[in-house]
């Protein structure tokens, strides 16, 4: 029996592979430049969380074929929106679960 060991994020719960390859896409000719992340290990620290959107409004009204393009102008980071009342919720989850992990795996020193 084949295995795949899957990391799965401590903040989300969403399972991937630890090691990526291209052997599906390939397989399906998918062309490689075409993949969001190639081969390696994955990473929890590709975005910004200070400048990355953390609200992301996408435009949904295009129709089938058209994809969900980022409307820039009206996402948000978590720094913009740690004191908003609409989000307190979620900051507040986010930051319990911070604080569950650094328990567990400690600070960097």
């Amino acid at each position: 029996m084949a295995k795949t060991i899957f990391i799965v994020c401590p903040l989300c719960y969403l399972g991937r592979p630890l090691e990526k390859n291209l052997t599906r896409a390939t397989k399906e000719g998918i062309a490689p430049e075409k993949i969001y992340t190639l081969k390696g290990r994955i990473s929890f620290g590709q975005g910004d969380p200070e400048t990355a959107p953390f609200v992301d409004i996408r435009d949904s009204g295009k129709g089938r074929g058209y994809g969900w393009p980022r409307v820039e102008e009206e996402c948000k980071t978590l720094a913009e929106i740690k004191d908003d009342p609409d989000y307190a919720d979620l900051v507040n989850k986010i930051r319990l679960q911070c604080k569950k992990i650094l328990e567990i795996i400690g600070e960097e020193e």
